[in-house]
């Protein structure tokens, strides 16, 4: 019961972002599933007065959502949101090109490895034309709470 209410608790949050997934995961299916994941995503509110580099900023936190996400999949039978602590240990950036917030972007993740309580997960965000805007990189930390 106390995952339910960390969980609901968790989805309630008011974000200024909206995300749509593309793989709705049920996360009480406790079942191994691929290591990717892609969400579609865009900021809420009026976003025509900011500049590149205000942009990429918001791009580099938005870009530290969902991606352990994919780390998670593989191990899915054992570890979720309410058994595991999470946290980014490296994240990196490599931007491309200008963007539009007031679009839809789609953030592409996934990942090759994960061992020794940490998971490895790369993603690349494109314009809903194809574009590529941004590559992330990131390692993460999946250790296993004490209950």
């Amino acid at each position: 019961m106390r995952f339910l209410k960390k969980t609901k608790g968790f989805i309630e949050i008011e974000r200024p972002i909206e995300f749509k997934p593309v793989e709705v995961v049920n996360p009480f299916n406790k079942e191994d599933l691929p290591p990717f994941t892609n969400v579609w995503f865009k900021l809420k509110g009026d976003t025509s007065n900011l500049n590149l580099a205000s942009k990429q900023q918001i791009l580099t936190y938005v870009s530290d959502y969902n991606i352990l996400a994919a780390a998670m999949n593989r191990h899915a039978s054992k570890a979720h949101w309410g058994n595991t602590q999470t946290a980014s240990l490296d994240h990196s950036m490599w931007y491309f090109r200008d963007f539009d917030f007031d679009d839809w972007l789609l953030y592409s993740i996934e990942s090759p490895n994960t061992s020794n309580a940490r998971g490895f997960a790369k993603g690349n965000i494109f314009t809903r034309d194809g574009k590529l805007v941004a590559s992330v990189a990131q390692e993460g930390l999946m250790r296993p709470l004490n209950s």
